[in-house]
């Protein structure tokens, strides 16, 4: 168990330190025409919209060109070819924007597109991608190995939660006939290590999936811890709700054997 830890751990590591490569941009080799000038933005988080905005301007001599007498055209396609997107652009007055829509980023990964403006006799064009991941920016090697630390760090707490939980009773004291004793009221603190690990889990499988959409080029092993994630979380309002009910009820009748205790009588636990 041990030795799978440690290698599990190593292999983590291992991932931070992979860089991930930036979308291709294609350079635009003509004298005269359009060239299109924006921000560089080559990763968008996923599910999120996303505002396009760009100037276009004559190649000869930078001046803004409008929409008085050009018209800019939108595409983008997944990492399969298929178009998810194509759309005209509109000027605002200033430059050219295009609200991108976060049900067009569905899934993490490589989408394509291309703008292609063209009027009076003259065009210009040009074709990038978009890299769709869970956080929406690129890990750096800084940043990733402070991820597989934290990450690190986050696995040897929530191993050592459940390694101390094994030092602390679960139940009240009893004798042979299962009368109870004594309350044992550290049983509680077991219950709260309980809730801890559940929690640690979901954190854990976050950051794991947010490691292996930034890293890893195949998308399965991020998608199931993902879905993981997302299961668990989902379900953690009602996991904390029915906890804290069982806590109150236990604790209610802890408290109505130890009345008992008091007067000397020694009440059999059914649980």
């Amino acid at each position: 168990m041990g030795k799978k830890l440690i290698i599990l751990l190593l292999s983590v590591l291992l991932i931070c330190f992979v860089s991930s490569k930036p979308p291709v941009t294609s350079v635009q080799q003509f004298t005269e025409g359009f060239i299109i000038e924006h921000p560089p933005q080559d990763y968008i988080k996923q599910g999120e919209d996303y505002t396009l905005n760009f100037f276009l301007k004559n190649i000869s001599n930078g001046v803004t060109i409008d929409n008085s007498s050009v018209t800019c055209s939108f595409f983008m396609q997944n990492e399969l070819g298929t178009v998810i997107l194509s759309s005209n652009v509109s000027y605002n007055g200033n430059y050219w924007e295009l609200l991108i829509g976060g049900g067009n980023f569905p899934e993490p990964g490589i989408y394509s597109y291309g703008i292609d403006c063209e009027g009076g006799g003259l065009g210009g064009a040009e074709a990038k991608a978009f890299e769709v991941n869970s956080i929406g920016k690129e890990l750096t090697t800084p940043q990733s190995i402070l991820y597989g630390f934290f990450l690190t760090l986050l696995v040897l707490i929530f191993i050592t939660n459940f390694i101390s939980m094994g030092f602390l009773p679960d139940k009240n004291q009893k004798d042979e006939e299962g009368k109870i004793l004594s309350i044992n009221y550290m049983k509680y603190f077991r219950n709260v290590l309980w809730m801890t690990g559940y929690f640690l889990f979901i954190a854990i499988t976050y950051i794991a999936s947010n490691l292996a959409f930034a890293f890893l080029n195949e998308e399965l092993v991020a998608q199931t811890l993902f879905i993981i994630f997302r299961i668990s979380f989902g379900l953690a309002p009602v996991i904390l709700i029915v906890w804290l009910i069982w806590i109150f009820v236990s604790m209610f009748h802890d408290k109505q054997f130890q009345n008992m205790l008091n007067r000397g009588i020694f009440p059999q636990d059914k649980l």
